[in-house]
């Protein structure tokens, strides 16, 4: 087993994809460091691994080889917030959410 550093806006999917190259490997995750895999994971964390369980290989090479870490914790935050205050309408115009609207 080996252990890496949660980076900030790591997800546990993200890890999975990062040190397993496929984000099944989510489950071994969840399994290794009893949590569970809705659980949001802090930077800073440390996250056992087993590199035996690597899904795709050829990915986790890519990753390293590249500096890759994927990080896309932030992206629901900004869909969320987007989903709250409005979007573009079909016109690609912005747009307020009527429903938070009286």
């Amino acid at each position: 087993m080996k252990t890496i550093t949660v980076l900030a806006n790591q997800t546990l999917f993200d890890i999975a994809l990062q040190v397993y190259g496929d984000i099944d490997g989510v489950f071994d995750l969840c399994r290794d460091n009893d949590i569970q895999f809705f659980e949001p994971v802090e930077a800073g964390q440390a996250i056992v691994i087993r590199e035996e369980n690597i899904i795709n290989k050829n990915i986790v090479k890519y990753y390293k080889r590249h500096g890759i870490c994927p990080a896309s914790g932030v992206i629901p935050m900004v869909s969320n917030w987007i989903l709250a205050t409005g979007g573009w309408n079909d016109n690609g115009k912005w747009q307020d959410n009527k429903f938070w609207k009286d």
